[in-house]
């Protein structure tokens, strides 16, 4: 597993499993720079392609209406095949729903409340392998 932390985050690429995982330290609040960051180098642990990434939100109070209409753009497209949210709270539930269905992601997104969930939901995404 190959992985990276930022100031809010720790990410980590499971390659076996073809899923990004980017979990939010305890207190994070994520400004419209740090989570540019966050894709950039995610871009470098997972190569070329989109993948499923599983964005766990403990510990985090919200996201900017910057950082989710960043989340919903191109560039995060570009990497995001799907994206499965963890939310441990009323107000992280509320603001998912927001981003679902208003700000409108152009990948299938959904919201869990455990991450054991949110995998099982992005297996359907992961890119099979081929034996050859």
């Amino acid at each position: 597993m190959m992985e990276f932390e930022t100031p809010q985050s720790i990410v980590k690429y499971d390659e076996k499993e073809g899923i990004l995982y980017m979990l939010t330290k305890p207190g994070s609040e994520h400004d419209l720079a740090e989570v540019q960051l966050k894709f950039a180098k995610s871009r470098v642990l997972v190569g070329a392609g989109r993948v499923p990434v599983l964005l766990d939100t403990e510990g985090t109070a919200d996201y900017s209406p910057e950082v989710r209409g960043y989340m919903a753009g191109p560039e995060a497209s570009e990497l995001v095949k799907a994206l499965a949210v963890v939310v441990y709270n009323i107000g992280l539930r509320i603001a998912g729903n927001f981003f679902i269905h208003v700000t409108k992601p152009p990948y299938p997104t959904k919201l869990f409340s455990n991450r054991e969930d949110a995998r099982a939901w992005l297996g359907q995404f992961v890119e099979k392998k081929s034996m050859a």
